[in-house]
């Protein structure tokens, strides 16, 4: 089933985030991508920076109304250049502040995946 909101779309980015991964330890994180307001569905590509350097490229894409969103790892550098997996994440809005046309949202993101390397 579709929602539809009308038409256009809407960016969204990564202005700061950070977290410790298993395979990556300490991280940030930098990405971005599109909302679809005719289908709904979220997506957007980025990449997680290890401490050392090393990257961990990944796609998303999340369903309108899911709490959940897929992350496919798609490669990345060093250890990780042939690096494959799926991660499922969850999201738990914590703050929400609107600026003129922009709006800010700090979230608390969980989730649990597999990825080879």
């Amino acid at each position: 089933m579709s929602t539809v909101f009308g038409t256009g779309a809407a960016s969204w980015w990564i202005e700061a985030e950070s977290g410790q991964g298993t395979h990556v330890g300490a991280y940030i994180c930098q990405g971005g991508g599109t909302l679809d307001f005719v289908t709904g569905l979220t997506t957007g590509k980025g990449c997680l920076i290890a401490s050392d350097g090393e990257r961990l490229f990944w796609t998303l894409s999340q369903e309108c109304g899911s709490p959940e969103y897929t992350l496919t790892i798609t490669g990345g550098t060093g250890r990780f250049e042939n690096a494959a997996g799926l991660w499922t994440g969850w999201t738990t809005p914590v703050e929400s502040v609107q600026v003129g046309a922009l709006l800010y949202m700090t979230n608390l993101n969980e989730g649990a995946g597999t990825i080879t390397y």
